[in-house]
């Protein structure tokens, strides 16, 4: 993929920025989610119903950033590992029925991980104003589903602890105490009303890919590209894990293994992956995993990359999960 942009020179994508659930960042109560907790792991979900916000709904949109605001400007320190993920609600509820106390009942089986370290992570700093996380990947959304924000993190400087704005619209879920590894907790503690976080999420209306959040062994699944330019260049790679590199100016968050350097190639399993987009600026690749049940349960990742004249632009990464 790297050797396709040689030479070229990425130009930055112009954000338009939603706000969910409002751009006020200076109103509300105090709350100790995700960070404020006396805890050094934790785990935390909260559910943004995209009909209450003014994403625009039925177009999908390529996030890019995410804030809360601070009630205060002692920042939250985490000396070990830190990750926020997000996908699409893996259910068919109403947004008034969720959350679940089940985290894999409600967490996509292939989530996007928008940033992932391993040796600490710190966050805030400004008082009752937005303070962006600083993501390294972005998160496709379907411009219909509920979205799902999980934080979690292991190593949390609890004399640091910080608190942020709440909202009274948006549920949560969290797992935290003193005597577990809550990183990995499977349960939850629910709360479906006035708890979650006041939080803006950036976003880009174009070069974004989708692919469905299942594929049957054996039969192709569509990944779709959405907002390109009429005209314009495409090539779409494979993997199965999500590391960020450099394409331009720009990241692409695949890993280069063994999948990813086959799906460069013109084999059957990745069909036009290489395409120019219509006259609409959409374009779309056939994902065919073949039948060989050992592969069951396991996640492949998608990200494009769109080359034109005027430079080169990257997606955010989908992922979906290989089923019987």
């Amino acid at each position: 993929m790297a050797a396709a942009v040689t030479g070229l020179v990425g130009l930055p994508a112009v954000a338009q920025f939603g706000h969910f659930p409002s751009n006020t960042p200076t109103t509300g109560g105090g709350n100790s989610w995700p960070m404020n907790f006396g805890s050094t792991t934790g785990r935390f979900v909260q559910f943004l119903d995209a009909t209450n916000s003014d994403l625009p709904t039925g177009t999908p949109l390529k996030i890019t950033e995410v804030a809360f605001a601070p009630t205060g400007t002692t920042p939250f320190v985490c000396s070990s590992d830190f990750q926020m993920r997000m996908s699409h609600l893996n259910t068919t509820s109403t947004f008034t029925t969720v959350p679940d106390n089940v985290y894999a009942n409600d967490l996509g089986p292939c989530p996007t991980n928008l940033i992932n370290r391993t040796a600490g992570f710190n966050w805030g700093g400004t008082a009752s104003a937005w303070n962006d996380f600083g993501t390294d990947c972005d998160f496709g959304w379907d411009g219909q589903s509920i979205i799902l924000l999980e934080i979690r993190y292991r190593g949390q400087n609890t004399a640091q602890g910080v608190s942020c704005h709440s909202d009274t619209s948006i549920p949560r879920a969290w797992s935290n105490a003193t005597t577990a590894d809550n990183y990995v907790a499977t349960t939850a503690t629910l709360t479906s009303g006035s708890a979650g976080l006041k939080t803006r999420l950036g976003y880009v209306k174009d070069h974004i890919c989708l692919v469905p959040e299942t594929t049957q062994i054996g039969n192709s699944s569509a990944v779709s590209l959405v907002g390109f330019n009429p005209g314009e260049s495409f090539k779409i790679a494979a993997s199965l894990g999500q590391s960020p590199f450099s394409v331009g100016n720009c990241n692409i968050c695949l890993t280069v293994d063994n999948i990813f350097l086959a799906s460069l190639q013109p084999l059957p399993f990745f069909g036009g992956y290489n395409g120019i987009a219509d006259g609409s600026g959409n374009g779309a690749g056939k994902f065919a995993p073949p039948a060989i049940t050992a592969l069951v349960g396991t996640c492949v990742y998608h990200a494009a990359v769109g080359v034109s004249t005027a430079g080169i632009n990257c997606t955010n990464t989908a992922g979906t999960m290989l089923v019987p």
